[in-house]
């Protein structure tokens, strides 16, 4: 799938109709100058004709203002797929799929370091086990008799779609691990994509500003898989028993990932953003970036 460069394609439409506008002025300025010229050389010409040629300009004129100042609202929805393995109680890793293999290892990481965390994702399994009154009826394969005495095995792809934006809050609690999994998958994605785009970013900079977890509101951080995997790891025990707080802190440069043999992740929080933006948090399932230029809704 090609990336589309949305911001690019909309802030590129802007400078057009800007670029559009000053012409228009020039013109309108040229204009005025002939017309004054003539009615100066020739008196008989009729004062409507100046009229008509101002209101003219003056419609333009209007037209792309309108067009300045209009919407610019844009909405994309992606579509994904996650499948979940019920009798593992773990996701299934989608071979290619990068968002699949992320969330895969991104929940292997906080499952060991948060039990709770754990105990609420096989919660919600067994919740949906004991809502099922009925089992599913046999499927046997009436045209090879060999395949009656082996087990067959089968595996179903539910589709789910949320239409009312409130339902997410009336979830039961696995699904709200997926939905914070998914939140902190797009803040590492974005986070990646914008130190790439601003390589050459220094501190010193008066346009951008690098965002850490000090600089992102509390309800941000009351996702607990972003709290988890972005908590330092001079913090974090899994790491602090392994030696690695002070080896790695030793000698130059910032230590922005690590990725243990067990499964075990830390993430360095930061985003490059345009100096006053803010992020948020409204509720579960949304995220804001807000600034000057754009705001940026997620959900």
């Amino acid at each position: 799938m090609k990336k589309r460069k949305l911001l690019k394609e909309l802030f590129g439409r802007k400078s057009e109709v800007v670029q559009l506008l000053f012409a228009s002025v020039l013109l309108a300025l040229g204009i005025s100058l002939v017309a004054n010229y003539f009615t100066e050389k020739l008196k008989s010409t009729p004062e409507i004709i100046l009229y008509l040629a101002i209101g003219l300009i003056v419609v333009v004129l209007i037209f792309f203002i309108f067009l300045l100042l209009r919407n610019n609202n844009q909405i994309h929805k992606i579509k994904s797929v996650i499948v979940i393995n019920k009798s593992q109680k773990f996701l299934s890793r989608i071979p290619r799929f990068e968002l699949s293999e992320k969330m895969y290892h991104a929940l292997q990481a906080s499952f060991i370091e948060n039990e709770a965390l754990k105990k609420y994702w096989n919660d919600g399994f067994e919740s949906n086990k004991n809502s099922t009154k009925e089992k599913p009826p046999k499927i046997e394969n009436p045209i090879d008799e060999t395949s009656k005495k082996e087990k067959i095995s089968f595996m179903a792809i539910k589709k789910i779609e949320i239409k009312d934006e409130d339902e997410i809050l009336r979830i039961d609690k696995s699904k709200e691990i997926i939905i914070e999994l998914i939140e902190y998958l797009i803040l590492e994605e974005l986070s990646t994509h914008l130190s790439t785009y601003f390589h050459e970013y220094r501190r010193e900079d008066t346009f951008l500003k690098e965002y850490n977890r000090k600089d992102v509101p509390h309800n941000l951080l009351e996702n607990r898989i972003i709290n988890l995997l972005t908590t330092p790891f001079e913090n974090r025990g899994i790491f602090v028993k392994a030696g690695m707080a002070d080896n790695l802190n030793e000698g130059d440069g910032e230590v922005v990932m690590i990725m243990g043999s067990d499964g075990s992740k830390f993430t360095k929080f930061d985003l490059i953003l345009p100096t006053g933006s803010k992020i948020n948090r409204p509720k579960l399932g949304i995220i804001e970036i807000e600034n000057k230029r754009i705001k940026i809704r997620e959900f």
